[in-house]
């Protein structure tokens, strides 16, 4: 992984830390708390856990929670982030990972979708670790209005069905001087998606448009327009 990945570990700890990042804290974090509370899994999966935020916001007594990460500079991170807790830590990627024949209840990975450019390879491994009964849980970016949103393509070229790749840089509401910077991204049409976790075995079972309740929204100082992003879940064909 580029060394870029250090500088940007750094600044997304630091923002979820001072509550900068809404989406990480007021969104995604309630989200995934009522999944796997209604779930009740013993063992959970975070593939791509990045800082190790989640991870430090969704184990529980009982549980046994694994986070991977393939990035050296954000496994530092999160080894850091999840000192003193029962958590797991692997720096590897899934397609590593899953040679180990371990599964579990729950695989999630959040907002990993986007920046993996052969979504293919890192579903069928994601697909090995998933027990005979376990359920996954995929978080990204909603392909038909994240555009809108960060335009990260012109929007005079951009075709919703035509898949595209950028180096892209962005930033959160509340500390917009503050950029990531240098991060890959990969637009593709849900039908992709679709065919892929298809081709994976992985039966979607939900579909979860994210879209923030008014109060929240009034936290960013304007309405969301649409949802800006989307959760996929299910659990391996029978």
């Amino acid at each position: 992984m580029p060394r870029r990945w250090d500088d940007n570990a750094r600044i997304r700890a630091n923002q979820i830390d001072s509550g900068l990042d809404l989406t990480f804290s007021k969104v995604f974090v309630p989200f995934f708390k009522n999944a796997l509370c209604q779930k009740q899994p013993k063992t959970v999966l975070e593939v791509g856990g990045g800082t190790g935020h989640l991870a430090r916001e969704l184990v529980q007594h009982g549980r046994r929670y694994v986070l991977i990460e393939p990035s050296a500079g954000m496994y530092s991170v999160a080894c850091e982030t999840l000192k003193g807790t029962d958590i797991e830590l692997y720096n590897q990627a899934v397609q590593e990972f899953s040679k180990c024949d371990r599964q579990f209840d729950v695989v999630l990975s959040h907002l990993c979708m986007q920046v993996i450019p052969d979504i293919t390879v890192f579903l069928n491994a994601l697909a090995c670790t998933l027990a005979p009964n376990g359920s996954y849980l995929l978080s990204f970016p909603h392909p038909a209005f994240y555009n809108d949103y960060k335009r990260f393509f012109p929007p005079d070229s951009f075709r919703y069905m035509e898949e595209r790749a950028a180096t892209v840089s962005f930033t959160v509401t509340l500390d917009p001087n503050t950029a990531i910077e240098g991060v890959p991204y990969h637009h593709r049409p849900i039908s992709t998606y679709f065919a892929a976790l298809s081709n994976a075995g992985l039966v979607v079972r939900s579909f979860d448009e994210i879209y923030p309740s008014a109060e929240i929204q009034k936290l960013y100082g304007a309405p969301w327009l649409n949802p800006r992003y989307l959760v996929i879940g299910g659990e391996r064909a029978s």
